[in-house]
C-alpha cells in the first residue's frame, strides 16, 4: 500500500491570509508566487512593447525631409540650452532614447518562467 504525500510547511503556508511560507534553508517567511499579478505586468508590458515598437517603426517610414522637418522645432527648442547642437548629434540622440525606452519596457516585462 503507498502512503500518500504530507506536504511540508514550506509547500502548505503557514499562514493562508498572507499566502506565505516558510523557506526551507530557515531565512524565514518567504512570499507565494502572485501569478495573477505576474500575468497583469505580463500583459501590459506585452502591449507597451508592442505600441512603443510601432512608434519606432512609423518614425522609421517617414522619408527623410519629413523627420528633418519634425525635428527642426526640437532642434530650435533644444538650441536654447545648447546652442552648438547639430541635427545630426540630435537625431542620434532621438535614436539612441527610443531604444532606450523600449529596453527598459523589456527589462521590465517579467520573466516567462518562475
Amino acid at each position: 500500500m503507498r502512503r500518500a504525500h504530507a506536504p511540508s510547511t514550506f509547500e502548505q503556508g503557514t499562514d493562508p491570509c498572507l499566502n506565505k511560507g516558510t523557506d526551507p534553508s530557515g531565512k524565514g517567511p518567504v512570499p507565494a508566487f502572485n501569478k495573477r499579478g505576474k500575468t497583469v505586468r505580463l500583459a501590459l508590458c506585452a502591449v507597451a512593447a508592442a505600441l512603443w515598437t510601432a512608434f519606432i517603426f512609423s518614425n522609421s517610414l517617414k522619408p527623410a525631409y519629413a523627420s528633418s522637418k519634425d525635428s527642426q522645432w526640437l532642434l530650435r527648442l533644444a538650441r536654447n540650452v545648447l546652442p552648438h547642437l547639430s541635427e545630426h548629434s540630435l537625431r542620434k540622440a532621438a535614436h539612441f532614447g527610443e531604444f532606450a525606452v523600449l529596453g527598459v519596457i523589456g527589462v521590465l516585462t517579467p520573466a516567462w518562467r518562475y
